[in-house]
């Protein structure tokens, strides 16, 4: 028996899609606590335990790299139920991250922090085809913003107040307290109804779902990679944004230790940095929501490789100067809302069968650029120092933005070359 459609946030949907919507945007409001204690200081944590340049390069980069499994992952998920596959590799970092402040040697908080983010990439290409399932192609870019709305606005007060009290207390307790809170909101996740079939349009009923053999529709892991690179636009998207995310990556680990070293701000001052970050992804979410659904994920795309260019010009150029440094937090702020939304749209446009495949293609693109770009900058760093480093990131996020938006020229010049 079919629900009525009902209203929500003035969008018409079923109710199934209502109740996982609010399941979805409670665990981002808790979450977006968790990611407020905790992801502000990790990296300026570690550096003053004492930890290397390698090895804040792999904190850096291990969020990404891990994510060169994806493939298998994707494989392993792709005839189970998502909704597991999402909730336990995040109870497992989350719980993890919730220790990690009582770890005083920076070795072993490395080595922490990388095995917690390689046990929850494994729920990448789930969430993704779970996302797909649950939420109407007409409304999603919409309840994805808004569910990261609720994180963002968690975020706000939770990074000022996890500042003093670092400052105050330190990390171990305060971190303890973030993994709870987290590990309470992906118990909620867990409660959504995962359909058979795929969503269906906004307000409509649910189709019967179709069966498909388990074998047809699951390509193996090499087999999930050449269907997704066989797409030009969505190969183009992904060389690119290897090029220009790699990039804002390759400086990424450097800003906690200029901040620490060069600058010599508090966790209070730091604090101030998440929270300009914090207010332009908080904005930038419900506009490039809106964008989504009307205009497609390419703009949007676009739009974060532009705005990533703030932050390593604004260290680069700065020379220190803290009112610079929040400009480019604001900078990356929009940009990263827009990687996200821009970076899920391209993969969940596609068909339900082709979703486990693209993604965990676009993990694997994450891997390599993860993997590469932050000890490459970390490698710089002790090469040409920090300015020159800044402005070769910044470099190369123009080359790959001008690779995504010129991609169909740049390909029939290399064509041409060629003949």
């Amino acid at each position: 028996m079919q629900s009525e459609p009902v209203t929500c946030l003035g969008m018409t949907m079923e109710r199934r899609v209502r109740r996982n919507f609010l399941c979805d945007a409670i665990n981002a409001g808790l979450f977006g606590a968790y990611i407020g204690i905790t992801g502000p200081f990790t990296l300026a944590l570690a550096v003053r335990l004492g930890a290397s340049s390698l090895e804040v390069g792999l904190l850096a980069a291990a969020p990404f790299a891990v994510n060169l499994l994806s493939p298998l992952w994707a494989r392993l998920s792709a005839t189970a139920r998502k909704v597991p596959w999402v909730v336990i590799p995040h109870a497992i970092w989350r719980g993890g991250m919730g220790l990690i402040g009582f770890i005083k040697n920076p070795a072993l908080f490395t080595g922490m922090f990388v095995a917690t983010n390689a046990a929850v990439a494994a729920s990448n290409p789930a969430y993704g085809a779970l996302i797909q399932k649950i939420y109407p192609a007409p409304i999603r870019g919409r309840l994805m913003g808004y569910a990261r709305l609720a994180m963002a606005a968690i975020m706000l007060p939770t990074t000022l107040i996890a500042g003093r009290l670092l400052d105050r207390y330190g990390p171990a307790w305060l971190y303890l307290a973030a993994g709870l809170i987290a590990l309470t909101g992906i118990g909620i996740f867990g409660l959504i109804r995962e359909p058979e079939g795929p969503a269906s349009p906004a307000g409509a009923p649910t189709p019967a779902p179709t069966p498909v053999p388990a074998r047809a529709a699951t390509p193996g892991a090499l087999a999930g990679l050449k269907l997704a690179f066989s797409d030009p636009a969505f190969r183009r998207f992904l060389v690119a944004a290897v090029v220009f995310h790699g990039g804002v990556l390759m400086a990424s680990p450097l800003y906690a230790v200029y901040q620490v070293r060069r600058m010599g701000l508090s966790n209070v001052q730091i604090s101030y940095l998440s929270i300009a970050w914090n207010v332009a992804w908080l904005a930038a979410f419900a506009f490039w929501g809106r964008v989504v659904d009307r205009k497609g994920p390419r703009p949007v795309v676009i739009g974060a490789a532009a705005f990533y260019l703030g932050m390593p010009l604004a260290y680069a150029l700065g020379g220190g100067t803290y009112v610079l440094a929040v400009a480019g937090a604001l900078c990356q702020g929009v940009a990263d809302a827009a990687m996200d939304l821009g970076g899920w749209n391209l993969i969940l446009t596609k068909g339900p069968e082709r979703v486990g495949p693209y993604t965990a293609a676009a993990m694997t693109a994450a891997g390599v650029r993860g993997a590469l770009g932050p000890l490459l900058g970390s490698w710089l760093l002790s090469g040409v120092g920090f300015e020159a480093t800044f402005v070769t990131s910044a470099a190369l996020v123009l080359v790959g933005l001008l690779l995504f938006v010129s991609g169909r020229e740049v390909r029939r010049a290399a064509t041409a070359v060629a003949s």
